[in-house]
């Protein structure tokens, strides 16, 4: 199901440090807007 990998990617990205607009950038290319 896609809302749980997408809360799962979101976490590891911000374990890595990532910025709110850095993690929907990355989801908006990923998936589309």
């Amino acid at each position: 199901m896609i809302a749980t990998d997408l809360r799962q990617k979101v976490y590891e990205l911000m374990q890595e440090g990532k910025s709110k607009k850095e993690i929907v950038d990355y989801m908006v290319a990923r998936y589309g807007n």
